[in-house]
């Protein structure tokens, strides 16, 4: 079967099928990432020698039950690492797009992902994972733990997320709960959704 030239390389769904390959393990499939984070700070300059310590731990668990479905597990989450946004300049009255950058959120984001491409009186985006963890200032809030799975079963594909932040400066933690489910419905069916929220 040849390649159609109007479909371009990187279109996965004309891609052939890989045969004869056996006795391929995926291991145990799971991976454990363990923080601490522990400071201490005095101020002598300031008229405040006292030594404070603080001291903060949480773990990020993934483990595949099987080769394509994937469940994780966030605790005392830290998004320390994560990359910093570019800085913009808002010069309108709608809010600035910024994309998610958090590792708990990427992994699996594609199982998530609500009316992409679809579009009223500019974006519209049912869920987006960079609203969770912030209050309704922008000011970040501490998430204590989240939970999601992700993956395919059978012609399903399913993803479901459940995150709670804490409450913190008189502001009450939140649960946030999201579920997506699509079939592939045809042979060659790559969208067609049956989604709920």
């Amino acid at each position: 079967m040849g390649w159609p030239r109007n479909q371009g390389l990187r279109r996965m769904t004309n891609a052939g099928r890989l045969t004869g390959i056996h006795d391929v393990s995926q291991g145990h499939g799971l991976d454990i990432k363990p923080y601490v984070v522990a400071t201490s700070q005095s101020s002598p300059g300031r008229g405040d020698s006292r030594i404070k310590n603080d001291g903060d731990v949480g773990v990020d668990l993934s483990y595949n039950p099987t080769p394509g479905f994937r469940a994780n597990l966030t605790v005392n989450t830290d998004f320390a690492q994560t990359e910093v946004d570019q800085r913009q300049v808002n010069l309108t009255r709608f809010s600035l797009f910024f994309p998610e950058k958090r590792d708990f959120f990427l992994d699996g984001s594609t199982f998530l992902d609500f009316g992409s491409g679809f579009a009223v009186s500019g974006a519209f985006t049912p869920f987006f994972s960079r609203r969770i963890g912030l209050d309704e200032l922008g000011t970040p809030q501490k998430i204590n733990f989240g939970g999601k799975l992700t993956g395919q079963v059978g012609d399903n594909d399913i993803g479901v997320l459940q995150v709670q932040t804490a409450a913190e400066r008189a502001i009450a933690g939140e649960d946030f709960t999201v579920l997506r489910l699509k079939r592939r419905m045809l042979r060659q069916s790559v969208d067609s959704p049956l989604e709920a929220t």
